[in-house]
């Protein structure tokens, strides 16, 4: 298990997303993350840290990053069922992240900043402002976030 924390951790950090430290754990930030812009992260730096990642910035090859949260503890699970099913809606082939609580994190670049939004009971749009627990990380749960 610890390898495949380091190794979700790893790539994570190389896609030179905007990332900062999370409390182990608790989706709480270890760090003023509003104002960081920091992408030259290695895994190191999170051996005693969750990964934040940051929402609605800039992406190193262009465009903004976007992902959206669904929670099956308010509904998602079903909300996402229902969409594909009903409106033969698809998340697409995209970067996912199985969440510790039993969800999904679907990231997604657009070309504009998109701000954070609900789009139905138990899946959020995460934007400017927002931010993800990423891959490598630990639920209060005791789940892990991987990919």
């Amino acid at each position: 298990m610890v390898a495949s924390l380091r190794t979700d951790r790893e790539l994570l950090c190389q896609m030179g997303l905007p990332l900062f430290q999370v409390v182990k754990g608790k989706k709480v930030p270890a760090v003023k993350w509003r104002d960081l812009s920091k992408t030259d992260y290695t895994a190191d730096d999170f051996e005693s840290f969750d990964i934040g990642v940051k929402c609605g910035e800039a992406l190193p090859d262009g465009g903004f990053l976007y992902i959206i949260d669904i929670d099956p503890r308010n509904g998602g699970s079903f909300a996402a069922k229902f969409l594909q099913e009903e409106h033969d809606f698809s998340f697409g082939d995209t970067f996912s992240v199985k969440t510790g609580g039993g969800g999904f994190h679907y990231y997604y670049k657009t070309e504009a900043p998109l701000q954070k939004m609900k789009i139905m009971n138990g899946i959020d749009g995460q934007g400017v402002g927002s931010y993800c627990v990423g891959p490598g990380s630990h639920h209060e749960s005791g789940g892990i976030y991987a990919i």
